[in-house]
């Protein structure tokens, strides 16, 4: 048997000495290649390991295995034979392992395992002797590769043409070599992980819905994901060494989240900040700022997400907005005007004056011309209030018809100026609108100091626009709105020129042949004149429609009489025909509207009206239809008289009908003669 260049005892001291500097050499060989070689070429540097150290202690084979996680194959991943050996890499591939062999048990529970010859071994390894023999193994040595307290692998020499002898400083000496191929391997590994794991991180990172961003300490943007690029509407490239300032709506608040980052190393979380897009429309986002740290701990800059939050910022602001404002007309709501009380209440802002105001004639236009109409004449009023008042005070809708503005810093003599800028205002809005005006009540009240409590002083300023209008503005207003519809009636009459005179007329008429009193006289002659004001209720679509009204529509058309009839006791001037108005669509057998009255039931002026109405349709274009001769609307009055008009009155106005037209006598004289029968 050979003795592999002896053992340290058997040379001399120059010999160990010059051994151990030639083996130092080694070491620094292997281990500055390790260094030298980038991570993809780790296999190479593990070659020349296996060489150099094969050459150096004389082996014939040197190799490095590595076992699966569960130990049950290894494989053999490097391999260097010295010249005319054979290799077997290939035959240990995933080679299965016995775990019960000795060899493998001292192995795995780190130990090297020394054979200086393999045909020395007991009798009960008979197996291990075969597989040895089947790779020309004469002598072995391995030493586990242990990473974290785990045997991964082992590193070893084979003795193949010879047998071989390694003393136990030599196998010190190999535990060297195992420590430097050890430590490449797990540096290999380590930094493929890293690569493999930064590789998934990426990926991750691209496939997040929220931006992902690196910034430098000089402010430029290292990196990105694509979301981020997405939100931004940049690409990748584009962003990446732009400085964060560019995307930034207000720069000085991003840089001072970063800087208060950078100085308490604190992470910011939810920072929401806006943005600019690349087509410079903004958004906001949400952003969480850390800071990035180098490997000697120092700060290297700064890394984060971000989403886009516009639309959950935009949904709260509309949240808030509703929450503190009216609907209608975009100003202050009564919860918030309570708030402001509260707030100033005993506050520094004193002199503080409250202005009460409401719209009069609200309810009368809602329930004659419709909310719609309704609706405009608040936005109108809101409006006209606001431009009165300065920018500092507080306007808001405390109830349907009510408005209430907070003056602060606004003496007595301040607030009252305020009140009359808003009636000089109002003048003009209604010089300019006398289809639909505007009326105002107004009051208000002042609290020099703040021991007053302004609840008190909004009660005072209420009381006085209450006062104001029970005593000034309530009949004058209604009689205005009033005149103001029957204005509005008068351009939308859909009937030829000259309706309520022909109308009057023959009403008149009629009504002196029955002997009416001089009240219903003139009650009829107004009412012939007014009586279709709720139609300035009805939209044009309905009252304009040349076609067959749907039921809906004429449910609609039915409601004028009732309208008409809240419009007249609104005014004093027809308040005492509104309840002729009220009835005048009532028919004589009862099946009319809205009341269903039948017979004698029906006021007389209504009865009259009926017949002279529906004469002057049939004679005069409408809308729905085309004048007709005489003949045909007296033919169809007598017709219905009876079971629509009134009998006895229908005769009357056919006796009415032949004094005042003559040219009709000898028709009339016929009709009467048919209702005589």
């Amino acid at each position: 048997m050979e003795k592999n260049q002896g053992s340290f005892e058997q040379k001399s001291e120059q010999e160990v000495l010059q051994y151990q500097l030639n083996f130092e050499k080694m070491v620094a060989e292997i281990s500055s290649n390790f260094i030298s070689k980038p991570t993809e070429e780790v296999d190479d540097a593990i070659d020349f390991a296996l060489r150099r150290s094969g050459q150096f202690f004389k082996a014939e084979r040197s190799f490095v295995f590595s076992f699966s996680d569960n130990y049950e194959k290894m494989t053999n991943t490097h391999e260097w034979c010295a010249p005319e050996v054979r290799s077997q890499r290939n035959r240990n591939q995933n080679y299965h392992v016995d775990q019960e062999r000795w060899w493998l048990q001292e192995t795995l529970k780190g130990n090297p395992v020394n054979v200086p010859d393999v045909e020395e071994l007991p009798e009960d390894m008979e197996s291990d002797k075969v597989e040895f023999r089947a790779e020309n193994i004469s002598s072995f040595v391995t030493i586990p590769l242990i990473r974290e307290g785990r045997v991964f692998g082992y590193f070893g020499f084979d003795g193949v043409k010879e047998l071989k002898s390694w003393s136990e400083d030599q196998m010190s000496l190999l535990k060297v070599i195992g420590e430097i191929i050890t430590a490449a391997i797990v540096k290999n590994e380590t930094e493929e992980e890293l690569k493999e794991s930064e590789k998934r991180y990426r990926e991750i990172l691209n496939t997040m819905e929220e931006g992902y961003y690196e910034i430098g300490l000089d402010g430029k943007i290292n990196y990105c994901n694509f979301a981020a690029s997405r939100i931004l509407g940049y690409s990748k490239s584009a962003l990446i060494g732009m400085h964060y300032k560019e995307v930034c709506v207000d720069p000085d608040a991003a840089y001072q989240a970063f800087n208060k980052v950078y100085l308490t190393e604190q992470v910011e979380r939810r920072l929401v900040l806006k943005l600019l897009r690349r087509d410079k429309s903004e958004l906001y986002c949400e952003l969480s700022i850390s800071l990035q740290k180098d490997n000697e701990g120092k700060p290297s800059g700064f890394t984060g997400i971000g989403r886009d939050v516009t639309e959950r910022i935009e949904y709260e602001k509309r949240l808030e907005h509703i929450s503190m404002h009216d609907q209608l007309t975009g100003i202050y709501n009564r919860a918030y005007f309570e708030v402001e009380i509260e707030r100033l209440n005993k506050s520094r802002a004193y002199p503080i004056s409250i202005i009460s105001a409401d719209l009069d004639g609200l309810k009368l236009i809602n329930d004659t011309m419709g909310h719609e109409a309704g609706d405009k004449l608040l936005l109108s009023c809101a409006e006209l209030i606001k431009n009165s008042l300065r920018r500092s005070d507080i306007l808001a809708r405390v109830g349907g018809d009510e408005f209430a503005a907070l003056l602060t810093w606004a003496d007595e003599e301040t607030a009252r100026s305020i009140v009359r800028r808003i009636r000089e205002n109002l003048s003009t809005y209604n010089l300019r609108n006398k289809d639909l005006p505007l009326s105002i009540s107004l009051g208000v009240a002042t609290a020099d100091k703040n021991t007053v409590d302004l609840h008190k002083v909004l009660k005072q300023a209420d009381d006085m626009m209450y006062r104001e209008k029970l005593y000034t503005s309530s009949s004058s207003s209604r009689s205005k709105i009033v005149q103001s519809l029957m204005a509005a009636l008068a351009e939308r009459d859909y009937i030829t020129e000259g309706h309520a005179q022909r109308l009057e007329k023959l009403c008149m008429a009629v009504g002196e042949r029955v002997n009416l009193s001089k009240r219903q006289l003139s009650d009829l002659a107004l009412l012939a004149k007014v009586h279709d004001l709720g139609k300035v209720g009805i939209p044009d679509q309905i009252l304009f429609k040349q076609d067959t009204l749907t039921h809906s529509e004429w449910e609609v058309m039915r409601s004028h009489p009732e309208k008409g009839y809240r419009i007249a006791l609104s005014s004093p001037d027809l308040a005492s025909v509104a309840d002729l108005i009220l009835k005048h669509h009532e028919r004589w057998d009862g099946k009319g509207y809205p009341l269903g009255l039948k017979g004698d039931k029906i006021p007389v002026e209504c009865r009259i009206l009926a017949i002279v109405d529906a004469y002057d349709a049939i004679t005069n274009k409408r809308p729905y239809s085309k004048a007709r001769p005489t003949r045909e609307a007296l033919k169809e009055i007598t017709k219905n008289a009876g079971s629509q008009f009134d009998p006895e009155l229908t005769a009357v106005f056919l006796e009415a009908l032949k004094e005042m037209h003559p040219e009709n006598r000898k028709m009339a004289n016929l009709f009467l003669a048919k209702s005589d029968k």
